[in-house]
């Protein structure tokens, strides 16, 4: 075959309106039948003898498997690091859609079978690479100057819906961050369950659900509000929803027509035992038992008065507790509140305690020279029961003793002043085991608040 090589620029003039160039292959072509080289003869592009177009660093594309291919070899460095740019810009159209860029692929023929099919297809490998942040695709809709866009829509997935199970996206393993809200239609029933999968769905009764893949449905919309029982809302609130008050004594649920209540329940502030040190402890103990405290005390005959004691708050100061007892009815059995002067080790308390004669209580504050030394009563009272909310106050001048059954509405039982018998730099707990009858057994009390104000 005799070849014409030109040295000198060569330009097809078409004088009618023909093929102006037409290269024709040979019936057993395997040779391309165009190459475009550079100067020193490596292939730029070439037109394969069975119509693929490949661009770049053709002699990698060892096996095309592409109509169109593009390859850049690493070692390429002088040519550009981007592959693939399709831009344009329209003017002046009136156009009702216009589309760009179409990646489109049919499967047709009653034969075919694929495995898997992918209409387009992006990836990003690093190999050796230190990169910050890599971008499988980037979307962007930018509005430069005047004019309007009705809605922008970055991805748009038509119905899917034609498979056994249909999926408009799906991912692997990765956090799904989004940088704005979630909107998601309401469904008018309740779907269908997925294996091994947990769905979130909204439904027409304007409520958030939750199924899990047993079709256990849990609804999400329910709300728990808190605030003063004079405050708990009418509106906005839903069949399901509970109200905290915190100036009452229930848990309250929304019904159809109204509020249950259930309890009583108290609004607690958790002891915590390392804030407490022991004065004379001998056999009694304390265990932290989740957040509350259980303080025991074996038996003893006279006083011995087992304390758990903390510094005492500056002036003004409040110490509210809530506590439950185990105190059997024996001669002068007693547990409650302590203040306590260090230097000295006197001490005041307030103290709920049992008789042996009568079978009843009392509420005394008393005077103690030491945990083994009572010196003198106070005030003492008969009582019908143990009260389970103590406080006692120091506002700088009186020294005040309180009781009551909710924690709310309190009974001032004693004042006096602050400094008479000790200036107490210390409060705290104490149980008293003084079981001088035959009938008496260990003492226990539960400690559920401790709150200093």
């Amino acid at each position: 075959m005799t070849t014409t090589q030109f040295t000198d620029a060569v330009e097809i003039d078409g004088s009618q309106d023909t093929t102006q160039l037409k290269v024709q292959g040979n019936a057993q072509q395997e040779t391309p039948l165009q190459v475009w080289e550079d100067s020193t003869a490596d292939a730029l592009a070439q037109l394969t003898g069975d119509g693929r177009l490949q661009l770049g660093d053709v002699a990698g594309q060892n096996t095309p498997d592409a109509l169109v291919d593009i390859h850049r070899e690493s070692t390429a460095t002088t040519k550009p690091k981007q592959g693939l740019q399709v831009s344009g810009e329209l003017a002046n159209e009136t156009d009702t859609a216009v589309t760009w860029s179409v990646h489109e692929l049919t499967l047709s023929g009653g034969s075919t079978t694929v495995a898997q099919a992918t209409a387009l297809r992006a990836g990003l490998t690093t190999d050796g690479a230190d990169v910050d942040t890599t971008i499988g695709v980037e979307i962007a809709i930018d509005k430069q100057s005047t004019g309007t866009i009705d809605e922008a829509i970055g991805l748009n997935i038509t119905d899917i819906d034609q498979a056994t199970d249909n999926y408009a996206l799906r991912t692997g393993k990765g956090k799904t961050h989004l940088g704005d809200v979630l909107q998601l239609d309401e469904q008018s029933s309740t779907p269908a369950t997925a294996a091994g999968t947990m769905q979130l769905y909204p439904k027409t009764d304007g409520k958030l659900y939750a199924q899990n893949d047993n079709g256990q449905e849990f609804d999400l919309s329910q709300t728990t509000f808190a605030d003063t029982h004079a405050n708990r809302p009418n509106s906005g609130v839903g069949e399901g929803d509970l109200f905290l008050p915190t100036d009452a004594f229930g848990l309250e649920r929304k019904t159809a027509s109204d509020w249950e209540v259930w309890g009583p329940l108290y609004k607690l502030t958790p002891p915590d035992l390392t804030n407490f040190s022991w004065v004379n402890q001998g056999d009694a103990s304390a265990v932290q038992s989740a957040n509350t405290i259980h303080f025991d005390a074996p038996q003893n005959s006279g006083d011995n008065l087992r304390l758990l004691v903390m510094s005492a708050p500056s002036t003004p100061y409040t110490i509210t507790m809530h506590f439950s007892s185990l105190m059997w009815h024996a001669a002068n059995n007693s547990m409650g509140m302590v203040w306590r002067n260090s230097s000295s080790g006197k001490l005041v308390t307030l103290s709920c305690l049992t008789t042996s004669s009568i079978k009843s209580y009392k509420l005394e504050v008393l005077r103690y020279n030491s945990p083994t030394s009572w010196n003198s009563n106070i005030t003492s009272m008969e009582m019908p029961g143990l009260f389970p909310w103590l406080r006692i106050q120091d506002d700088g001048t009186n020294r005040k003793s309180f009781i009551s059954v909710n924690g709310q509405n309190w009974v001032e039982v004693h004042a006096i002043s602050r400094t008479d018998f000790i200036t107490p730099d210390q409060v705290g707990i104490f149980i008293n085991p003084q079981d001088t009858g035959s009938d008496g057994h260990d003492l226990a009390m539960h400690l559920l608040s401790w709150e200093v104000s």
